[in-house]
C-alpha cells in the first residue's frame, strides 16, 4: 500500500511541476513545506489539495476491488535491514 501511495505521490508531484511551470511560476518559493534548493516547495503545496481525492482514494479503490494485491509487490532481500 505504501508503495502504491508514493508512486501516486511521485506522479501527481510530476503532473503539478509541470502546471507550476507552464503557469511561470517559481515551483521553489511555497509557503507550507520549506523553501530550499533543489525541493519545489510551490509544488509540493499545491499537491497536498489533491493527495487524497487524486492518489489515496484510487490507490484504496483498487485495493479494495482486488485490482492491486500484496502479490503485486515485490520483495527484495535486505530491503528492510
Amino acid at each position: 500500500m505504501n508503495a502504491a501511495l508514493s508512486y501516486g505521490y511521485a506522479l501527481l508531484l510530476g503532473r503539478v511541476l509541470v502546471a507550476v511551470r507552464l503557469a511561470g511560476l517559481h515551483p521553489e518559493v511555497g509557503f507550507l513545506h520549506a523553501e530550499g534548493r533543489r525541493s519545489p516547495a510551490l509544488a509540493l503545496d499545491l499537491m497536498e489539495e489533491f493527495r487524497v481525492p487524486v492518489v489515496d482514494q484510487v490507490v484504496l479503490s483498487a485495493f479494495r476491488r482486488g485490482l492491486l494485491t500484496p502479490s503485486h509487490a515485490e520483495v527484495r532481500e535486505g530491503a528492510f535491514t
